[in-house]
């Protein structure tokens, strides 16, 4: 993808990437284990060359190979049998943020990729419920547009879960913009949005007062 605001967007060449084998995952998983850990959560991006059936080889070698009792996924947006795979492969949380909510802006910061498709990113997690998941997380990544608009927007979001499916989302999550190394992102807009820390106490407390039965994660 081409995320304007991020050092990994596709058009960086400058630094090194990675994708972990199903051994190197299992790895990470015991050492996290060794601190005490239970549940984890798998972090994936959009390349073509680690889809659903890497997704799902790193999910089985985990269980299989570990005594960790949950994976939670972040993950690109997916179709309904898709995800039905991955809840069969006993996924807990599936994870999606919508970086903003706001179309425009939205727009403005991708580009190119798959991602530059608004629609089918915010509608994912109906797709998720379709697919049987009971838990959901959701967020905004804070400082590409108005604060205000994005919590609100998330909330919102978390509010159509429960009336449309019954249940609100499981997590909301504050990642909060900063400068990365190969980003491109405008400068009229570097720091425009900048979410200072009382802001963001101040978005954690209207979160957890608008829905209460939500974990706020960083």
């Amino acid at each position: 993808n081409g995320c304007l605001y991020c050092g990994f967007r596709s058009a960086n060449k400058d630094i090194p990437r990675k994708a972990l084998s199903t051994e190197e995952v299992v790895k990470e998983a015991r050492a996290l284990e060794g601190m005490g850990f239970k549940r984890i959560l798998l972090v994936t991006g959009e390349d073509p060359s680690y889809g659903l059936d890497y997704i799902i080889a790193c999910i089985r070698a985990v269980y299989k190979k570990t005594g960790i009792r949950i994976v939670h996924l972040n993950a690109p947006p997916m179709g309904v049998e898709e995800l039905r795979e991955l809840k069969a492969e006993g996924v807990g949380v599936f994870q999606v943020f919508q970086e903003t909510y706001h179309a425009p802006t939205y727009e403005l910061m991708h580009p190119t990729g798959k991602k530059k498709d608004y629609d089918w990113r915010i509608t994912v997690m109906d797709r998720a419920f379709q697919a049987e998941f009971d838990d959901v997380g959701i967020g905004a990544l804070l400082g590409l547009y108005d604060f205000r608009f994005d919590a609100l927007s998330a909330i919102a979001h978390s509010k159509h879960l429960y009336e449309t499916y019954g249940t609100h989302a499981h997590t909301i999550s504050i990642p909060r913009l900063r400068p990365a190394e190969g980003s491109k992102l405008p400068k009229k807009d570097a720091g425009r949005y900048e979410v200072s820390n009382e802001e963001l106490k101040k978005i954690v407390s209207v979160y957890r007062l608008s829905v209460p039965s939500a974990g706020v994660v960083a």
